[in-house]
């Protein structure tokens, strides 16, 4: 894995490239470009506390926060996933034709996916700032949020995109799976009402679910009364780490097939 990580560091211009390609493509036939990154998580932050406020009544303070601090990381996750599955198949051409480790191409997904989430900080600066709301000293763990989230997906998008050259069906499940991931992660409610209210063959999904722990660091910084514990961050810090290296291994025994496939 440390030679294969080597050897992408001296292709890194080729990653380079391929990352500002696929930020140009993404919105180069739209009207506010690059804005988009901006307010594609805004307008989803309006829809979702128009109707939970109404609907759901979840009871947190400044919901509005709570919800941007949730979907700016879930969005970053959902997007490098979806555009990562298929990142081999859509470079296949590329790869064919000239040698780059083979990794680079999902990895350019997983790498703009991230500077998508950076620019789209700004829209949490401008709800901390009109809402008011204090940070916490967990405002200290969320580059560890940051870190185990790029561990994660980057170890999935790696496995994912491997088995998806394979087997086509894969991107088609991997829609339903985080369809309702996004309903079984703490995005719209608090972790802690979650494990209050429901029954215990139930909440040990939220504990396997590595975006579970990622997303307390991220709201702790702001609502550090409903941080539900370590535990599930430590149990995050495992899942992500052993998705990192699985996805290293599993891409390298699957490059021989996925090799025919191109």
């Amino acid at each position: 894995m440390i030679d294969r990580i080597r050897e992408i560091a001296r292709y890194r211009g080729v990653l380079t490239e391929l990352v500002r390609r696929d930020l140009r493509v993404r919105y180069e036939d739209t009207w506010l470009g690059y804005f988009w990154a901006v307010f594609e998580p805004l307008l989803m932050t309006l829809v979702y506390f128009v109707v939970f406020t109404i609907v759901g009544r979840f009871g947190i303070e400044n919901y509005a926060l709570y919800l941007i601090l949730g979907l700016l990381p879930w969005m970053w996750f959902v997007q490098s996933i979806s555009a990562g599955t298929k990142s081999l198949t859509a470079r296949a051409g590329l790869l064919s034709k000239i040698y780059v480790p083979r990794e680079i191409a999902p990895l350019s997904v997983v790498a703009s996916k991230a500077v998508e989430y950076a620019v789209s900080i700004p829209v949490a600066i401008l709800f901390i700032v009109i809402t008011g709301q204090s940070p916490s000293w967990f405002v200290a763990a969320v580059p560890l949020a940051w870190l185990l989230q790029l561990m994660f997906v980057t170890g999935a998008v790696l496995m994912l995109s491997a088995a998806n050259m394979l087997v086509r069906d894969v991107e088609r499940v991997l829609r339903v799976i985080t369809r309702a991931m996004f309903y079984g992660t703490p995005i719209l409610y608090s972790l802690q009402s979650a494990l209050d209210g429901l029954p215990a063959y139930v909440t040990w999904l939220y504990w396997i679910n590595p975006m579970t722990g990622i997303l307390e660091l991220h709201h702790a910084a702001f609502y550090p009364d409903m941080f539900a514990g370590w535990g599930i961050v430590a149990t995050s810090t495992g899942i992500s780490t052993l998705f990192f290296v699985l996805g290293w291994v599993v891409f390298t025994r699957l490059e021989p097939l996925v090799l025919k496939e191109l």
